[in-house]
């Protein structure tokens, strides 16, 4: 049986516990907000699963062996996939299999919306604002480029 959104909160909250985002906010805060987001998108559970989850294997707190013996929807470990991305590849290659798993552009966008928060970006410096609305807004112009990807 596939965990709920609830056990799934409960999980990361547990694996994050102290952890904070680059603003030194609780990582639980953004991830949360991600979540919020994706369900205001229409986003299935296996979706706002993938989202709390979404930072789960980039940070090393969570193995993929860990998360394949962690019953999830195979939507939501796909999405979580697809987000994570891989030393040998470029943003752009991740942008690619992003775009060609469903539900993952809808965590993607969620995830960039709370970047470019104004209440985030105004606890950012100059050059790190700069660098935050550079490469999100680069990131949404290819997403835009297909914008029903979203909604699969």
């Amino acid at each position: 049986m596939d965990r709920t959104v609830t056990e799934v909160r409960a999980f990361v909250q547990n694996v994050h516990e102290g952890q904070a985002d680059e603003l030194g906010r609780p990582l639980m805060e953004h991830l949360e907000a991600v979540r919020e987001r994706v369900a205001q998108m229409g986003g299935e559970d296996a979706d706002q699963i993938a989202a709390l989850l979404h930072h789960a294997l980039s940070d090393g707190r969570v193995t993929a062996e860990q998360l394949a013996g962690f019953e999830l929807p195979d939507r939501s470990r796909a999405i979580v996939d697809a987000l994570t991305r891989r030393a040998e590849e470029s943003e752009d290659d991740q942008l690619r299999r992003v775009m060609e798993t469903p539900g993952a552009v809808r965590v993607l966008r969620a995830d960039l919306a709370h970047q470019l928060h104004p209440d985030r970006l105004r606890c950012c410096s100059a050059a790190e604002r700069e660098l935050t609305l550079h490469r999100c807004c680069r990131i949404l112009v290819e997403l835009d480029k297909e914008p029903e990807l979203t909604f699969r």
